[in-house]
């Protein structure tokens, strides 16, 4: 390494949190330095800040006691909180944390890993609710028979909250359901459903 080579600023990348990582939540935590580093030091010689930006004490996103996370309050809008990276040499940079709010929520699976197990040839059947949450918290329902799709096999609804897949006899593998679900209204009144897509995938085995 030369002597006389310039310092690098540690490297940051932009974070985006997910959906499902909100369910149930008032604040969330944000690993933010996960997919950051320095490229002329020790990753363990990073500090992570957040600057004041305005925000009531009480809503405003702060930095972990251990000092890895960005802990952010859920709000109903989304927000864009800066952070700012700092290495040994007390080069900075910032970076960008996303949080989606509240009323830009749509259903979404529970667990974005989820894959169901399927027997070839045989019906499995689906429990939407089991599997998929809907926006602050509630039940969903599918919009419309059309927009139930599988790969691999049949799909159809058998309720209102329940779907059947069958898979082809002969197949073995990777395949997935497709569905549209919408909340459940509080009330006639009620214009806040909304409505969303879900891909579940499901490994289909032989009999």
């Amino acid at each position: 390494v030369e002597e006389d080579a310039p310092l690098l600023a540690p490297v940051t990348r932009n974070d985006i949190v997910p959906m499902a990582s909100l369910i149930g939540k008032e604040w969330v935590d944000i690993d933010a330095m996960a997919n950051d580093h320095d490229p002329d030091g020790p990753r363990d010689q990073l500090t992570l800040r957040v600057p004041d930006y305005g925000a009531p004490e009480e809503q405003a996103a702060r930095v972990s006691e251990d000092g890895t996370k960005v802990i952010v309050r859920i709000l109903d809008r989304m927000q864009q909180i800066r952070y700012e990276l700092v290495d040994s040499d007390d080069n900075v940079t910032n970076g960008i944390v996303t949080v989606p709010g509240l009323q830009d929520a749509v259903p979404v699976l529970r667990d974005q890993n989820l894959e169901i197990t399927a027997t070839a040839g045989q019906p499995v059947t689906i429990g939407l609710n089991d599997i998929v949450v809907g926006t602050g918290g509630r039940e969903v329902r599918l919009t419309d028979d059309d927009n139930v799709t599988a790969t691999h096999g049949a799909a159809k609804p058998t309720g209102e909250d329940t779907v059947e897949y069958r898979p082809d006899e002969t197949y073995q593998g990777p395949a997935s359901v497709v569905f549209e679900v919408v909340d459940r209204a509080k009330d006639e009144k009620d214009d806040t459903a909304r409505s969303a897509f879900i891909s579940l995938k499901v490994k289909v085995l032989r009999p």
